[in-house]
């Protein structure tokens, strides 16, 4: 359903490269900036739920502290991104 949705979003707005920028051309500014608290709500959001995951797996399967490995994997991905990874 997504790529059908993208494809006709693609043929009706050419030139938007982002959901915020349809949102901004169609309803305006102030649609526009709720959007966007709301996009970034969102993703801070979904972030620490896949943080708080990874630390209770981390806690399941080798009983590592729940704070400490809430405190690694971010380091962990950080210094993975610093030395060339994704």
């Amino acid at each position: 359903l997504f790529g059908i949705l993208a494809i006709e979003l693609k043929r009706r707005a050419p030139k938007c490269h982002t959901v915020c920028e349809l949102v901004l051309v169609r309803w305006g500014t102030a649609a526009h900036k709720t959007f966007i608290f709301f996009s970034f709500a969102t993703s801070i959001i979904v972030t620490s739920m896949l943080l708080l995951g990874g630390s209770a797996t981390m806690n399941a399967l080798a009983g590592c502290d729940l704070n400490l490995t809430s405190f690694l994997i971010p380091w962990g991905v950080i210094l993975y991104t610093a030395a060339g990874g994704l």
